[in-house]
């Protein structure tokens, strides 16, 4: 039986370290490995189930029912 594995890339990026820190620290709180999350996040926003504005010094997050 052939294994159904998907392809893996790196990303590479720099994050305002504490924006990075606390972010860790919440997943490792959660149990939740960072990579995950972020998959998880990066999946349903490229599908459009997230709203995201940017204005000057201002950034927000939508999330529709």
């Amino acid at each position: 039986m052939a294994e159904n594995k998907q392809k893996r890339a790196m990303l590479n990026t720099t994050i305002n370290e504490d924006v990075l820190n606390n972010f860790r620290d919440y997943c490792k709180g959660m149990n939740c490995p960072m990579n995950m999350v972020l998959e998880t996040f990066m999946e349903q926003f490229s599908k459009g189930q997230f709203s995201f504005k940017l204005s000057k010094n201002k950034m927000e997050l939508d999330i529709e029912e």
